[in-house]
């Protein structure tokens, strides 16, 4: 199947990678079917792509690449509508992102460590949560110098 991409043109999929969120993301929430896109001279970055909207769009990335001591715990309900059983799953089926955000006056990024978006790639559900018992800023800028070194996953379309 195709859709177009206001940023990158067409793009084929295979309809069983779709990521279905069930509640969609806050502010987006009538669209709910994304792809995970990916460039490889983009390393740590991410695409989530609306297949409904040819403009929706979030960049994201592994926000443990940045801040290796970022931690939380998802509610029961957010595991069972993820349906994670096991927490072992974490970075094998079971991912953590965030949205990144870019000022492009000041040429710095931002991440949005209060919400993450969690994806379960095995069962192709994502959720974006909101900790609201953490003290996690909405815009915690990046500093490139101090990211760990991790390779380039591998779960999403690959566009040129």
């Amino acid at each position: 199947m195709k859709f177009f991409s206001s940023r990158f043109g067409e793009i084929e999929y295979n309809p069983t990678n779709v990521v279905y969120f069930p509640f969609g993301i806050p502010g987006f929430d009538k669209f709910k079917r994304y792809v995970i896109l990916s460039k490889k001279n983009i390393p740590y970055f991410y695409f989530l792509h609306s297949i409904e909207v040819e403009n929706l769009m979030f960049i994201l990335t592994n926000p443990f690449i940045f801040l290796p001591d970022y931690n939380f715990k998802l509610s029961d309900g957010d595991l069972y509508i993820l349906e994670i059983e096991n927490s072992s799953k974490f970075g094998k089926d079971v991912f953590v992102f965030s949205i990144v955000t870019i000022n492009n006056e000041e040429k710095k990024f931002s991440l949005n460590l209060k919400a993450p978006i969690i994806i379960n790639l095995e069962k192709k559900i994502g959720k974006q949560v909101i900790l609201y018992e953490n003290d996690y800023p909405i815009k915690y800028e990046l500093d490139f110098n101090k990211k760990k070194e991790q390779p380039h996953l591998d779960l999403s379309y690959s566009i040129p």
